[in-house]
């Protein structure tokens, strides 16, 4: 009776050693604190292609359509699973082009 008395301090430690490891395996190292509230951050290609997007549509409405277009064009290559870049892309150009050449200055167009 005595053995088996002793034996429980190490039967103990050792299954309270093993539970640990598992669960520490199991766990692994605790995220990356993030702050309350803190809004999350979009991928950087989409905020330049939002931001180029609203650059691109200021200027469109002022008429300042060389920049205007290039933009749109730059936000279309960003984004190239998106119809709606492409089509602005196109309405920019066809915009320009409609406006050089109802204005007479072929040249502009080109």
């Amino acid at each position: 009776m005595r053995q088996s008395r002793a034996s429980w301090p190490l039967i103990l430690t050792l299954s309270s050693v093993a539970v640990a490891t598992l669960l520490a395996l199991r766990i692994g190292a605790p995220p990356a604190a993030t702050p309350v509230g803190a809004p999350a951050t979009p991928p950087i290609a989409t905020v330049s292609a939002q931001v180029l997007s609203d650059e691109a549509l200021t200027l469109y409405a002022a008429g300042d359509f060389a920049p205007a277009c290039d933009r749109f064009s730059r936000v279309a290559t960003a984004e190239p699973a998106n119809p709606a870049r492409t089509s602005d892309v196109a309405s920019c150009f066809e915009t320009w082009a409609g406006r050089a050449l109802g204005d007479r200055r072929g040249e502009v167009a080109k």
